[in-house]
């Protein structure tokens, strides 16, 4: 299956961070959403932040290294690694929203297509490319 990165949006507006009253601030904050297609034509959206205990997180995505490395890849399909996705402490309950969560979560502070390759080897068809 092939993913195409089809759209990403900042969301940048003001928000509170922070875990508690001393820590806590208000300012500009992105709340970034990826979109992806299928090969068949299915659009998906998912957010690329959360809030863990009040700290605001976005996944830091290096977008022009992944949006090529996504050109070059075949992705299994969601229902082929279920297992590997949902377990007690899935954030998300729609199998294709962890599948797509999980790859960018991989895809995070990834600066090269090798690294790419590494952290989201689970998720990747396998192919009789060149490998060290």
């Amino acid at each position: 299956m092939k993913l195409r990165l089809t759209g990403f949006k900042s969301n940048t507006y003001e928000d509170t961070d922070g875990t508690c009253e001393d820590y806590m601030y208000t300012g500009m904050l992105d709340h970034p959403t990826y979109e992806f297609t299928t090969n068949h034509g299915d659009t998906h959206t998912i957010d690329g932040w959360f809030s863990s205990w009040g700290d605001h997180i976005v996944l830091d995505v290096n977008l022009p290294v992944f949006a090529h490395w996504l050109q070059k890849v075949e992705f299994k399909r969601p229902k082929d690694v279920a297992d590997y996705l949902i377990d007690d402490y899935s954030p998300h309950r729609d199998l294709w929203a962890e599948y797509l969560w999980r790859i960018l979560d991989s895809a995070s502070n990834c600066d090269t297509e090798q690294e790419l390759n590494d952290n989201l080897a689970w998720a990747l068809q396998d192919t009789t490319t060149d490998s060290e």
